[in-house]
């Protein structure tokens, strides 16, 4: 978009080649009470369908100049590898402290709903001067990707922009992003 502001407005949201919110499914009280829960499941299960969720990310962020495609566990290994293969780029996955074989790089602590996580990145696959993209199926809070932008950041990458299936943005996770551009392809 010519002239945008990313400090003003974080969240992009993809010029979609169909209306993907009705492939969600929505779980209201799970998983407890008061919370809607946004299953991915059927968006992932429909024929077609999650290719074509890829590829508009993917066309969005073609232009960007990325070296690489960072999925964050578990549910950004979906998308996240054909978005990579889409702009013919690498893919890494950011897993679960204790999933990776040394040497890593670990993230900061970050809150999860029931106490703290750690992820780990392959110091392999992540060089420094990468320009990055991170992907991962839901941007709630904010506090997982955060936590990865910052591990990146500290190693000498360029966090270029993240991408999200659905963005709930009623929980203002975007706001502790910026001012990385986010890409979505649905908002609640």
């Amino acid at each position: 978009m010519p002239g945008y502001n990313y400090s003003v407005h974080l969240t992009i949201f993809v010029k979609k080649s169909m209306d993907y919110k009705k492939y969600i499914h929505i779980v209201e009280d799970f998983p407890s009470p008061g919370i809607s829960f946004k299953d991915i499941s059927p968006l992932l299960s429909t024929p077609g369908i999650m290719a074509a969720a890829a590829k508009d990310i993917a066309a969005k962020i073609k232009t960007r100049n990325l070296d690489m495609v960072v999925g964050i566990e578990s549910r950004g290994f979906i998308l996240g590898p054909m978005i990579a293969a889409e702009l013919n780029v690498g893919f890494v996955m950011a897993r679960k402290v204790g999933k990776l074989p040394p040497p890593y790089i670990e993230t900061e602590e970050y809150k999860l709903e029931y106490g703290y996580a750690r992820l780990c990145l392959p110091t392999i696959s992540i060089k420094k001067g990468m320009r990055i993209h991170i992907h991962d199926d839901v941007l709630a809070t904010g506090g997982t990707v955060k936590s990865v932008i910052d591990c990146l950041i500290k190693n000498n990458c360029i966090v270029d922009s993240c991408s999200f299936i659905i963005d709930l943005s009623f929980l203002n996770g975007a706001e502790k992003l910026k001012p990385i551009p986010l890409f979505s392809l649905i908002d609640y």
